[in-house]
């Protein structure tokens, strides 16, 4: 792993409005995402330290019939609690599903980022800064570098 990590911490407002909100939203209405293939759901996971289960909203990406995960915000602490502990929860309205997460490792994360880029440009150049139509094999590796990918299967 890198000695230097990347991490864009989140705003106080992403901290204490939107994620308290999104993660209401997920699990109070039926209202689980812009797509028909992915979703917005909740991460529970055990904090690699204090044992404390942490909510975090999440979007789960469906590729190749697997459901990945991203953390778009770098080496959030969701991200290192999961790559510690491997077996959380994802929660919806009406549903827990345990599941056990692996970090993708360099081919396979650079193949699901292009698929990612390919899919959600908007998305990719409002969070990550990039063109995604005009992204380079540099700046691909800089994203992949930066920004842990997790496959998730049912526990």
């Amino acid at each position: 792993m890198n000695a230097q990590r990347y991490y864009n911490r989140p705003s106080r407002f992403r901290r204490d409005v939107y994620d308290p909100l999104v993660r209401m939203i997920v699990m109070h209405t039926w209202w689980s995402g812009f797509s028909r293939q992915d979703s917005v759901r909740v991460l529970a996971v055990r904090g690699r330290r204090t044992g404390r289960l942490y909510l975090h909203p999440v979007g789960v990406c469906s590729y190749q019939g697997e459901k990945h995960l991203v953390s778009f915000y770098g080496e959030s602490e969701w991200a290192r609690n999961l790559r510690a502990g491997a077996e959380a929860e994802l929660r919806d309205r009406k549903h827990a599903e345990q599941i056990k997460a692996v970090e993708l490792a360099d081919a396979e994360k650079l193949e699901f980022l292009r698929f990612l880029l390919d899919r959600y440009p908007m998305i990719i150049r409002i969070w990550w800064k990039v063109k995604a139509r005009h992204v380079t094999t540099s700046e691909l590796n800089m994203l992949a570098s930066r920004y842990p990918v997790f496959r998730v299967t049912t526990a």
